[in-house]
């Protein structure tokens, strides 16, 4: 497919039941044909639709002024249920900005789990709204007893009237 970005070539979406042919994530499962004609795409779920249009990103050349794709045809599933990434930002200091480019980037590799590690600070605080509380205190320590180490996690929850006391011992 040749073109420019303001002319629309055909794409088609097609839902089907099942690809016997596949033999695990299916869900995620795509068919994708690029012809003259224009883009066939074949999936189970929305996600599968999803991921063949990443896929399509990543075929898409610029040529001059316009765009071409060449032909193709696709069958893909991913190989591993869950592919993640870790954002460290708690010890990596990064913008607002800078990680919404960083997870539009992992959605085009069709990574699909985040993992957002938040704050190096052992003493922070959260609202439960399931509770409708904030926890004013939390607090977690790890001791060693008898050369074993042993997770003490405790926190005060208050809503201002009255507060309550979460204690777990926590074997490791």
């Amino acid at each position: 497919i040749t073109g420019n970005p303001s002319s629309h070539p055909a794409l088609s979406v097609k839902w089907v039941e099942d690809f016997p042919d596949i033999p695990l994530n299916r869900n995620e499962a795509y068919k994708l044909r690029v012809t003259s004609k224009g883009v066939e795409i074949e999936a189970i779920t929305e996600t599968g639709v999803y991921r063949a249009i990443q896929t399509l990103r990543q075929l898409t050349e610029k040529k001059g002024n316009g765009i071409a794709i060449s032909g193709c045809e696709i069958t893909d599933w991913p190989a591993f249920r869950i592919r993640g990434f870790m954002q460290d930002v708690g010890r990596t200091y990064i913008s607002t900005d800078e990680l919404k480019r960083e997870i539009a980037i992992l959605a085009r590799y069709k990574i699909n789990v985040f993992h957002w590690h938040l704050t190096e600070n052992q003493a922070w605080r959260l609202t439960l709204q399931v509770l409708k509380k904030s926890l004013t205190f939390f607090k977690t320590v790890r001791i060693i007893t008898n050369g074993k180490f042993k997770k003490q996690i405790f926190g005060i929850i208050g809503n201002g009237t009255s507060s309550w006391m979460v204690m777990n011992n926590t074997n490791l």
